[in-house]
């Protein structure tokens, strides 16, 4: 016989709550507001490995949806494993006499539920040891007693085939002298705890080496060990690495086995619902490899052999047998064996690889640098992904992606394009003011021009062969490899002109005259794409046609930076990645809509129209190279880009035989060459499309119907 308290009942009600504050704090991380969360996840009342283990979870389920925030995720967790052991007191001792042994728990609550009812009172520790070991033989009855809501935990016993917990209060109960109580729950729990890796024993005393370990310390070292952060969060990444196919759960949903009966309508709402869990997943999955990226970058948090063993497994080498031993040639060399074939079915591999290496890349190389073996095995692993970036059996995108980690790489592991990151407010207006040329001084005049301009091959969508009327060699490059342009220095700096600035308390200068200001000062290309993302999302829900157009003339034209593309060429960019890419018809149609009424808007106040056929063709001809890699990602693509493309064929601002002839060049002379049924899907899909345009309609057809033949 024996009392079961109600604290199991209770863990739902807890759990939930430390979930929702948990939740409440991150969705607030910030780096401005980091100190002050850190300090509120570790004042969390976590006093159990299950609540640890959930707050891991929701930390994860947010850095794989958040990779671009995964650097503070990482900071984050680094920071709650060496804080935690501090504060949470969740690995528990259990004393078993009649064995003379010691176990380890972990998910053990350290107070009863509000409504349990406890034994006791008793006058101290010994004293309900006793009581509580002859109540487990049923040698004596307990008093119940309301639970005293606030009793701390001081004892973990085994009686029998129960787990025997004490509590004191910290006053007097009920007017008397007693304040310990005690409760009991099956021993059942623990070894249920053990099957989940919260629990083990027992241990006892023994001897290592000569030295004494007492069972006590070797329990709670092999439960502070088994149940630390950082063991736990590995263990999830590794579990998610791991996975060999991250589609498997969507393949078992989405089946052939389940349209049976489904109309055409339920069939095209089942699939965009696939894709967008294969968007999903992929996301995560490459969420999670950024995440293991910036881990590795914190000290103490990952060691290189990680890395080796995540970079081989992508690799599908290996450099150790069978059984374990590493491979060596004969002069002491590392030897890196196939571990099976590259083939095209291993993008997301590839893919995954790539953003691995491009995260720990400059720090895995720093590292083996200081071992030859380390360094010549590095070298290998450089060899067999450039083997895979000039092998044309693989899909282009797999090349591409390999050979922009090489690009990176070339240049020191600094990116092209400044990435997304999370900053404080100071970090911020920091760079706003190097961006406007103030530094710590306000600027009076700032004259001159700024530096030069890139070349270009290709586009924004990867290394397009290029052609002088779209903006290929011999034309602007506005975004191909090499093509970024920048705006050069700063007036007053090298190469720029000149800048004459009043220092804070100083007399204004007396000789000469203050110039009259020159307008609004240029904005930067990422920032003049948000407003413009900004535009279309506004456009899109509230079809203000005046509001967008005031907008793009008035504020973000006269702020177009210098050596940037071109007002419009962005917009369609932004557009057309947007309409590929959108679940929503209405959507598409709408950004084709809003494209059409710039390019027939009037002309930019100091220049031409803001958007007109080259600028459309241009960015189409970037776009469409890639036609089958992003279909690849996009099932839907062919009517997704026929809804955005209509309004724009039947504006003029978009030519169906221009399109005819950039397809036809893929087709022809494209590295690889574009299969000719995608073109023709592709013309069938405009042709539906444009319907109410009999004479676009009949052209889309005749299109088709040439590349069929």
């Amino acid at each position: 016989p024996f009392l079961v308290g109600k604290a199991r009942q209770a863990k739902d009600s807890v759990d939930k709550e430390v979930e929702a504050r948990t939740l409440s704090i991150l969705n607030k991380l910030t780096p401005q507001t980091y100190d002050k969360l850190l300090r509120q996840l570790l004042e969390l009342p976590i006093d159990r490995a299950s609540l640890l283990k959930m707050m891991i979870q929701r930390i994860f389920d947010k850095v794989v949806e958040e990779a671009a925030f995964a650097e503070i995720y990482a900071r984050l967790c680094a920071d709650l494993d060496r804080e935690a052991p501090l504060v949470w007191n969740y690995v528990k001792i259990v004393r078993d006499e009649s064995a003379d042994a010691w176990y380890w728990v972990a998910d053990v609550a350290t107070s009863e539920a509000p409504e349990a009812e406890v034994a006791g009172p008793v006058a101290s520790l010994e004293e309900g040891l006793v009581q509580a070991s002859k109540v487990a033989a049923g040698e004596h009855e307990a008093k119940l007693v309301p639970w005293p809501h606030q009793g701390a935990l001081v004892s973990l016993t085994k009686q029998g085939e129960s787990l025997v917990k004490v509590y004191r209060a910290p006053s007097p109960f009920q007017g008397g002298q007693a304040s310990f109580f005690y409760s009991f729950e099956a021993w059942t729990a623990v070894e249920q705890m053990a099957v989940e890796d919260t629990a083990g024993g027992p241990y006892k005393d023994t001897e290592k080496n000569g030295v004494a370990v007492a069972g006590q310390d070797e329990a709670l070292r092999r439960g502070i060990k088994s149940t630390g952060l950082k063991r736990l969060l590995l263990n999830k990444c590794q579990e998610a690495f791991e996975t060999d196919n991250i589609y498997a759960e969507i393949e078992a949903k989405f089946g052939k086995a389940g349209q049976g009966g489904l109309s055409a309508q339920e069939r095209a709402q089942r699939a965009e619902d696939r894709r967008l869990e294969v968007l999903k997943a992929k996301k995560r999955m490459l969420g999670n490899i950024r995440f293991v990226g910036e881990l590795y970058k914190l000290p103490k948090m990952l060691t290189d052999k990680v890395m080796h063993h995540c970079v081989q497994k992508l690799l599908q080498v290996t450099n150790h047998s069978e059984d374990e031993v590493v491979l060596m040639d004969p002069k002491g060399g590392p030897v890196l064996n196939p571990t099976g074939a590259i083939t095209g079915d291993d993008e997301e591999n590839i893919e995954a690889l790539c953003n691995l290496l491009s995260t720990v890349g400059a720090k895995l190389e720093a590292d083996c640098a200081r071992d030859a073996f380390k360094t010549a095995l590095m070298r290998l692993y450089f060899e067999r992904l450039n083997s895979l970036a000039t092998d044309r059996a693989l899909p282009s995108r797999m090349r591409f992606m390999a050979q922009d980690f090489f690009e990176l790489r070339g240049n020191g592991y600094v990116p092209r394009r400044k990435e997304d990151k999370q900053m404080t407010q100071e970090q911020i207006r920091s760079i706003a003011a190097r961006d406007l040329g103030m530094g710590s001084a306000l600027p009076v005049q700032a004259a001159g021009k700024g530096g030069g301009k890139g070349g270009g091959k290709g586009g924004d969508y990867g290394r397009g062969k290029g052609d002088p009327r779209y903006g290929g060699p011999g034309g602007k490059g506005d975004y191909g490899k090499g093509g970024h342009r920048s705006m050069g220095p700063p007036g007053g700096m090298p190469g720029g002109g000149d800048v004459r600035v009043m220092q804070r308390g100083a007399p204004p200068p007396q000789a000469r005259a203050r110039p009259a200001a020159s307008g609004p000062p240029p904005l930067g290309e990422e920032a003049l794409k948000s407003k413009l993302a900004g535009v279309l999302t506004d456009w899109c829900a509230t079809k203000g046609g005046a509001e967008a157009l005031d907008t793009l003339h008035n504020e973000l034209a006269p702020r177009n930076p210098p050596g940037a593309p071109k007002l419009g060429k962005l917009l369609f960019m932004l557009a057309l990645e947007r309409a590929s890419e959108s679940g929503k018809p209405e959507e598409r149609g709408g950004l084709g809509e809003v494209c059409a009424l710039v390019a027939a808007s009037e002309a930019a106040p100091g220049g031409g129209a803001l958007l007109g056929p080259k600028e459309a063709h241009a960015v189409l001809l970037e776009y469409l190279e890639f036609l089958e890699d992003n279909l690849c990602d996009i099932p839907t693509l062919h009517t997704n880009l026929a809804q955005f493309l209509g309004p724009c064929v039947a504006c003029k601002l978009v030519s169906l035989g221009e399109i005819e002839k950039m397809l036809t060049d893929f087709v022809t002379s494209g590295d690889p060459p574009m299969q000719v049924p995608t073109v023709v899907n592709f013309f069938a899909a405009l042709a539906k499309q444009l319907t109410a345009n009999p004479a676009e309609a009949a052209t889309a057809t005749a299109a088709a119907a040439r590349f069929n033949r």
